[in-house]
């Protein structure tokens, strides 16, 4: 598969043309060229790998802390809540690392076919409702 010259920027329409174009000959939707999208996608993936490196990096180091809270041989003596509030803030952990790996899977498939993929992006959207989800859940667990 070659990598088109410009691609449609709706995902509804997705067209990829040959020659550059600014408009889709389909749906009448801007276009981005070749260069546009390997831009975004090395952005997505870039941020992508921070989001997921960076919360692992967290949540291993905070773990022990958080799961053993008051048991100091476990480094826990300087979490202040619960092993429930130490779990959920894992889980919120693991669901901004999850965004993460889905934004760098969905740039690393634009850097090297192109296009955007629709599969990825909706994994994408389903990993932010559930991080969603878990914002709201903990700050339910950790009243003000």
């Amino acid at each position: 598969m070659t990598k088109p010259a410009a691609v449609c920027f709706s995902l509804a329409c997705g067209h990829a043309a040959e020659a550059p174009a600014t408009t889709c000959p389909r749906c009448g939707k801007p276009m981005r060229s070749a260069r546009q999208v390997a831009v975004l996608g090395a952005i997505s993936l870039v941020i992508g790998l921070l989001l997921a490196g960076g919360m692992a990096a967290i949540a291993w180091r905070l773990a022990p802390g958080m799961l053993n809270p008051g048991v100091p041989g476990a480094d826990g003596s300087r979490f202040t809540g619960t092993a429930a509030q130490g779990r959920q803030a894992l889980v919120l952990f693991a669901s901004v690392a999850a965004v993460g790996v889905f934004s760098a899977l969905g740039g690393a498939w634009q850097l090297a076919t192109g296009r955007r993929s629709r599969a990825l992006l909706v994994l994408m959207l389903l990993a932010l409702a559930v991080l969603a989800l878990n914002v709201w859940w903990t700050f339910q667990l950790f009243p003000s």
